[in-house]
């Protein structure tokens, strides 16, 4: 269905984002307090990713709900981005 679209594009972006930002903590260092800042933030993100899948009607049952929710799993992909690279600048 047509607005089923923008929520798995909307998943995507945010899967790939957590992908994107477990590969950079393998490879730059963070102190301890900021790598679970990070790891609080992307386990949030993820948690709705998994909310969102195990649904699997991919906004029928709720669309404006769900567009909530990947909006917000989106914002703590951006602010563990900020976080990460305010810290590595």
């Amino acid at each position: 269905m047509g607005w089923q679209t923008p929520v798995k594009n909307e998943f995507s972006e945010v899967k790939i984002g957590i992908e994107g930002l477990y590969s950079l903590l393998e490879t730059k260092k963070l102190d301890a307090s900021d790598k679970v800042r990070v790891y609080e933030l992307i386990q949030n993100a993820q948690e709705i990713i998994d909310m969102v899948e195990k649904d699997g009607s991919w906004g029928m049952h709720g669309l404006k709900f769900t567009k909530q929710k990947l909006d917000a799993s989106k914002e703590y992909i951006k602010r563990s981005s900020k976080e990460f690279l305010n810290k590595n600048l």
